[in-house]
This record gives structure tokens, sequence and C-alpha cells, in this order.
């Protein structure tokens, strides 16, 4: 999918897991990267314009801004054509206006559920539609990975698997799965069920054999909330370092501060 012809753009938190491994797998295809931490859509646009990517790869929110960029001339998103989220469930809307701006014959949206501690769990490919598809529904997030992960949904309780369709925890078996949170056995615990890990969403497998999300479960929201109010003190660096790192051949990666 990914070649070394390819323009790669990212904007992600610089300090999010995916980041190391990500750019990892770039410099290992030796593609260009265009790296951007400025969130603001007007110098984005002119990034993306500059560059036109092939790929590229943001947060929902994101994306939701990037919408507007379909009244710039200059088609930032015009050469795009693979768009990929792997955070949260986007919008049908969001999904089908940024794969409009594409000019490419066939652009995709490319959707997985992922976290950090067992890596990529389900994948979901969504196309191009001219009207308005009365199916669509952002938060199926496709299959499991063959080979590499599998799920399944509990009652929450028992730690069992309940029947396809039902409501439950959603539990992800995966070779990448971390070993455990460093000096929080207690913690680790709690997400571990024999070889699964409760994921602390909501969900359910469709008929199809596919992940559908429904929630956070209330458990992971309330330690969301008490974790931000005792570490999360906002504050803005009063410097940043822009790093350019270049690859082999004519590619570059070049970061956006």
């Amino acid at each position: 999918m990914l070649t070394r012809r390819d323009v790669f753009a990212t904007c992600p938190t610089a300090v999010h897991a995916r980041v190391l491994s990500g750019w990892h797998a770039l410099l290992a295809v030796g593609c260009a990267h265009l790296a951007l931490f400025d969130t603001d859509p007007a110098t984005t646009a002119t990034f993306l314009s500059r560059y036109r990517p092939t790929v590229v790869d943001t947060f929902p929110n994101l994306y939701i801004r990037w919408e507007q960029f379909a009244n710039d001339a200059r088609g930032p998103l015009s050469n795009v054509r693979f768009f990929i989220s792997t955070f949260d469930a986007v919008h049908p809307r969001t999904i089908q206006r940024l794969l409009a701006q594409s000019k490419r014959w066939f652009p995709l949206w490319v959707q997985g559920y992922a976290q950090s501690e067992v890596g990529l769990a389900t994948l979901s490919v969504r196309r191009r539609i001219r009207k308005r598809d009365p199916t669509g529904d952002a938060r199926d997030v496709g299959w499991a990975v063959p080979g590499l992960t599998r799920v399944r949904i509990t009652d929450g309780v028992s730690g069992k698997a309940i029947r396809r369709g039902s409501v439950g925890q959603i539990e992800v078996g995966s070779v990448g799965q971390i070993a455990g949170y460093r000096g929080e056995e207690e913690r680790t615990a709690s997400r571990r069920n024999g070889a699964w890990w409760r994921m602390e969403d909501i969900g359910s497998v469709t008929r199809w054999g596919t992940l559908r999300l429904h929630g956070r479960s209330r458990a992971a929201s309330v330690r969301i909330r008490r974790r931000k109010d005792r570490h999360c003190r906002p504050t803005r660096p009063r410097s940043l370092t822009v790093v350019a790192v270049v690859s082999s051949g004519s590619n570059r990666m070049e970061a956006c501060l």
C-alpha cells in the first residue's frame, strides 16, 4: 500500500506512542514525510498544498476542521489516496466530505480501532460515494487483523464471552499486547482477562463479524476524569525546536512547528 513515491502527511501529538513506531515505519519504507504540529487550518492548508501528500493521518477533530479545505482553490487534499484514522469513530459526513476533496480515481478512508496497549485491533475501509449512504455507520470499525488480533465481547462481570450481537465489554487478544504497566500491578490486573486485554470500551460484534463501538465504559470515564484533575496542568512551552530528518535520495522529512 505504501511506496517510496508516496508523501505521507501526519498531524499527531508529539507525545503519542504511535509517533515513534509510525515514523520508524516511514523511514523504513523511505517515502517523504510531512510532519505537521501546527493545527491551525490556514497553516496546514499551505503546507498540504505545497507538498500534495498522497496519504494523511491525523485526529478526528482535525479532520472535521479540514472539511473547510473543500473551498480552497489550491486543493490541499486533492492528491490524497488514503485518509487514515485510528483514534475515534468519525462521522460519515466528515468522511465523505474529505473523500470528495480528492481528485484521485479511488480514494479510500482507512479506519482502525487501536490502543497503545495492544496496537491495531480492527481495520475497515470506506470508499467515496456520490450520494448519501443510507447504511453508513462510522461506529463499525471493521474486522480483527488475521493472524495478529482477535476480538470478543464479554459480560463485564464474569469475564466470559457473550453471543454475537450482544452489547458488552470489548476485549482484544493481540501479538503486540504490552506486558503491563510498570509499577502498577493493580492497574495491569484490572485490564487483563487471561490472554485478553480489556479495552474499556462498550461494543458488539455484528452478524458479519465486524466490531461496532457503542461508547466508553463508566469506570474508564471516571478514571480519565480523575487523572486529568490530578495531573493535567496545561502549559505552553516558551520555545519549540524544529528537527529536520533527511532520508535517502531526494525524499525529505520536514517538521512544521
